[in-house]
């Protein structure tokens, strides 16, 4: 029987609202509101767009091999300065409330990543400032709509 295992690293956007490393995706949603943020971490990490990290898993549960299989989710490179500064391109004033802790993750910010085309196509992986801009605009209407609400910000955090 085959198995095909994935390695995501810190998946962002819509739908990543748990964990340590959902703190990425939790600043822009803060970004969007208005709200100053402070992301838990900081350093060069690999990000993995959700949609990119649920298409991988959709794409891997379909692939046909013998054996086990481990693979990299491939994404974007990147310190949390630059996610900052990607949100800032797509919500002006961004750059001014959003901060990040220095403790760095210990995990890989690049890895083997030949496969991609099997988990991808040849569509490849979302770059960091679209996917931004793609949670961006999800989180806009959820605030509109009153689907999501702003979360605390790090003033309220700290109390």
């Amino acid at each position: 029987m085959g198995s095909v295992g994935l390695r995501p690293f810190v998946v962002y956007g819509p739908g990543r609202d748990q964990g340590m490393t959902s703190t990425p995706t939790v600043a822009i949603l803060a970004a969007v509101a208005g709200v100053p943020y402070r992301i838990s971490f900081g350093g060069p990490v690999l990000f993995n767009f959700a949609a990119d990290a649920a298409t991988a898993f959709v794409n891997a549960s379909r692939l046909s091999c013998e054996g086990a299989h481990l693979f990299n989710i491939p994404g974007t490179p990147a310190a949390i300065p630059e996610l900052i500064a990607a949100v800032d391109a797509v919500v002006p004033g961004a750059a001014d409330i959003l901060t990040h802790s220095d403790d760095v993750l210990p995990a890989p910010s690049v890895v083997d990543d030949r496969n991609t085309e099997l988990l991808f196509g040849t569509a490849g992986v979302t770059r960091l400032v679209d996917g931004v801009a793609q949670t961006v605009e999800v989180f806009r209407a959820g605030l509109r709509s009153g689907l999501l609400e702003p979360p605390p910000s790090a003033a309220a955090v700290a109390r």
